[in-house]
């Protein structure tokens, strides 16, 4: 759906894609009922524009929404309803519950090297080394390089990575392929488990209901078969359509 979407509304160049302005403002007076995009592609997306474009571009895209349907309840899925405008609609609905997804198990740590001297150049290096230079540099720098506004986004809401002694320096880590020190963790091996709660915590301002134990079968289309809604089914079998 999000390739459908994005396909009728941007324009590639290369390897990289840009959203047109006057092709997103002629789309708003379409939007008149739900978007469904999944939430690791739209999170994707929305890091990926917000960083090339100007923002003010998917900000009004968004607020000219009235109802988003977001399919999954991990840091993806949380992450995409915390940047959305308090003034929508949101509709959250997972399989199982808040506290039963990969993202709350998650132990490992989050690669962050903002402080580092040379604009992330060793980190880009040392990914694409681990990979046996299998990947594409161009997108392991620009992951790593916008990966750093987001984690620091996160600190300053107060989310609580591990510190050293002092109670304000972050605590380090030197792991796996890395020549630096530069894995945070969150209360040791608890990391996805405290970013998923200070999620929660931080949506609590939306307008979002969230649909536990409900699993969606099948989307809905309308008369000119773009997606409007979703079918699910909730834990006593029972149909709910949105």
């Amino acid at each position: 759906v999000s390739l459908h979407y994005y396909k009728k509304h941007c324009a590639v160049f290369g390897d990289r894609c840009r959203v047109l302005p006057h092709q997103v403002e002629s789309s708003l007076h379409c939007l008149n009922k739900s978007l469904f995009l999944p939430p690791l592609v739209i999170y994707r997306n929305l890091c990926k524009y917000s960083c090339k474009l100007n923002v003010n571009i998917y900000v009004k895209l968004c607020v000219n929404l009235k109802k988003i349907i977001v399919i999954g309840s991990g840091i993806a899925a949380l992450s995409f309803v915390h940047a959305l405008h308090k003034d929508i609609q949101i509709i959250c609905m997972t399989k199982d519950n808040l506290k039963q997804n990969n993202s709350h198990l998650a132990q490992g740590g989050i690669c962050f090297s903002n402080q580092e001297k040379d604009l992330a150049i060793l980190h880009v290096e040392d990914t694409f080394i681990s990979g046996h230079k299998l990947g594409d540099e161009y997108s392991i720098q620009e992951m790593i390089r916008h990966s750093h506004a987001y984690i620091q986004q996160l600190i300053d809401e107060g989310m609580n990575f591990d510190k050293q002694n002092d109670g304000k320096t972050l605590a380090l880590a030197m792991e796996g392929a890395h020549s630096n020190p530069r894995i945070v963790h969150a209360g040791g091996d608890q990391t996805g488990q405290y970013i998923m709660e200070h999620l929660i915590q931080s949506v609590k301002d939306k307008a979002v209901t969230f649909y536990e134990d409900t699993e969606v079968v099948d989307l809905l289309r309308d008369d000119g078969g773009e997606v409007s809604g979703v079918l699910a089914i909730d834990k006593n079998n029972h149909q709910i359509v949105i």
